[in-house]
């Protein structure tokens, strides 16, 4: 990290680094860089590989090693497969400006679709598309208009009222204890006329539920009840049996 400030530095001459100091901005960017230090101090657990306390508490259970990162993309495979090489099911139109996938892990970036690797941000070239996730795992090489932002979904998002016309989330299940507090979120970054998706499953894991408290059998009214009650319309649900093992 250092080199790397220093490779900024030598570009200015002695009267802007003077400046810059004066004015505080290589104090700024060694905060930065502190921060980026702390979100990849990733915590060892039982030989397992858990996100960073300083993204957010250690409540988060699933880890994000490469074990985990695998499993993430059978799930994103499977559904795939069940959403006949779908990506995604809302009717979105080609001039949408702005989309955000929650809780993004591996592979929001990347599927198949009709046998060739495609992604979203490739098929809404003029869409800023943005993943958000507490683990910096995903992909180096992405489109220019896709973006990963390190944020914790559970509490306030940080994005503008109204911005989205697009807001996906899938395999959240496990992950939140105040869906409802997620979605009123959701319903203010979204534009009106916008779309929210959210595709989870149960029932599952019924015990670790009862003993954690957050919610894993999304089957329950969460979804549909909470999405009503944060504001959105002409809601739509499609159910999908599929085999399921619970792994991690």
């Amino acid at each position: 990290m250092e080199e790397k400030l220093f490779e900024v530095m030598e570009m200015f001459d002695e009267e802007e680094l003077a400046r810059l100091d004066a004015e505080g901005w290589t104090e700024k960017i060694r905060e930065v860089e502190k921060e980026a230090r702390g979100i990849l101090q990733y915590r060892t657990i039982s030989g397992r590989r858990y996100h960073s306390d300083s993204v957010t508490d250690g409540e988060y259970w699933r880890p994000n090693d490469e074990k985990a990162m695998e499993v993430m993309d059978v799930f994103h495979h499977g559904m795939t497969l069940a959403l006949d090489d779908r990506l995604y099911t809302a009717p979105l139109s080609k001039d949408i400006k702005n989309a955000l996938d929650v809780g993004t892990g591996t592979v929001f970036a990347q599927m198949t679709n009709s046998g060739a690797y495609s992604d979203f941000a490739d098929e809404f070239p003029t869409c800023n598309v943005v993943g958000t996730d507490i683990s910096a795992i995903q992909p180096n090489w992405v489109p220019p208009n896709l973006q990963f932002d390190i944020d914790d979904a559970s509490k306030t998002w940080t994005y503008s009222d109204n911005h989205f016309d697009y807001v996906h989330i899938r395999w959240l299940s496990g992950t939140m204890k105040d869906w409802a507090s997620l979605y009123k979120e959701a319903y203010r970054c979204t534009k009106p006329g916008g779309w929210i998706e959210h595709l989870d499953c149960g029932p599952y894991m019924t015990e670790v539920e009862r003993k954690t408290g957050v919610i894993l059998n999304m089957l329950d009214g969460y979804m549909e009840n909470g999405i009503k009650e944060a504001g959105f319309t002409n809601v739509q649900i499609e159910d999908f049996l599929v085999s399921f093992i619970p792994i991690c």
